[in-house]
């Protein structure tokens, strides 16, 4: 952080100004060490703010009910019975075999095993990966990429 007090040509700073552009300084710096410790600190489940909070296990629980509440087709068995299909053809399911929520459910836990990476979450999103037998189609390949790939 470069730090400088604002000094026009026509104008001698006040010894408060500088002052107080050394305070400004200082407080920039702490801020970017205070930054750079969050950034190093992994994460906990004591304090997850906004964006873990959608990648907690009540945050999942609730959307594959709501999944569940809005296509009564929905299951883990039609979801792997879809992606199945998917792997097997390589690519996207005929619309009569697309079952509705099953992208939506293991792009979520796709999303939760990525925050996480490892530990007791990590596992709770690959045991619903296999579950549902989630694969996921990605433009950097030709074949489904499946829940083994992604470290289940």
């Amino acid at each position: 952080v470069a730090c400088a007090p604002p000094q026009p040509a026509f104008h001698r700073s006040a010894p408060g100004d500088l002052a107080m552009a050394r305070r400004i300084c200082l407080l920039s710096l702490l801020g970017s060490v205070g930054a750079f410790v969050a950034a190093a600190t992994p994460r906990s489940v004591a304090f997850l703010g906004r964006e873990g909070a959608s990648m907690g296990r009540a945050a999942v629980e609730a959307r594959i009910q709501q999944l569940r509440a809005e296509n009564p087709h929905f299951s883990e068995e039609t979801c792997a019975t879809m992606f199945q299909t998917q792997v097997k053809l390589g690519g996207p399911v005929p619309p009569k075999e697309y079952v509705k929520g099953c992208n939506d459910v293991c792009d979520t836990l796709k999303t939760v095993k990525d925050y996480w990476g490892s530990g007791e979450m990590a596992k709770f999103a690959c045991g619903h990966i296999s579950d549902f037998g989630c694969v996921w189609v990605t433009a950097e390949r030709v074949a489904p990429v499946t829940g083994k790939e992604l470290g289940c």
